[in-house]
């Protein structure tokens, strides 16, 4: 994984990225209640500096996730190795648990409202361009709990890249 230093003080980002579907997939609407449904599990992990972003229009599409100000306990370093916090899992954790009936009725609701408030100027290279319908609420009213479900569940065999940005790396410990 990169380690970056970070040059604001007392600062860390964690990101990582899944390989997600593009606005052309027909899994487009599952994934965007899918990235509803993450982001309210991350911020209830992380809290409010935690978010998901799903990013359809960056081919092949993808999954962001980060937190700022990540808990990252006590940095060792050995010459120029250092020893990090457990970052391994931690995208697949917070994507294990199954999608609740609950939890799809709230991101579903709240993207037929999002589509029915996109203007126009705002689609017009998908519709123009890549030859897309028009987002209606139509098209996602026929996502089903099963849909999205098997989003995740693809989801979670994808790799995981990460990336861990923290400030003063230079007061980690010595071995």
């Amino acid at each position: 994984m990169p380690i970056f230093d970070s040059p604001a003080a007392n600062r860390s980002e964690f990101r990582f990225a899944i390989r997600g579907t593009s606005r052309s997939e027909k899994d487009h609407y599952a994934a965007s209640i899918l990235a509803s449904i993450l982001d309210r599990r991350f911020k209830q992990a992380d809290g409010e500096k935690a978010f998901v972003r799903y990013q359809p229009g960056i081919l092949p599409g993808s999954f962001l996730f980060g937190v700022s100000d990540w808990y990252l306990g006590k940095l060792k370093r050995d010459g120029d190795k250092m020893a990090l916090p457990e970052t391994d899992g931690y995208a697949k954790r917070l994507m294990s648990a199954p999608v609740k009936q609950d939890e799809f009725d709230t991101a579903k609701r709240e993207l037929a409202i999002a589509i029915d408030q996109t203007p126009p100027a705002d689609i017009w290279l998908d519709i123009d361009t890549y030859k897309l319908p028009a987002p209606g609420t139509a098209n996602a009213e026929t996502v089903s709990l099963a849909d999205v479900q098997r989003v995740l569940e693809r989801l979670q065999k994808e790799p995981v890249a990460q990336v861990l940005v923290f400030s003063n790396a230079a007061a980690a410990t010595t071995n």
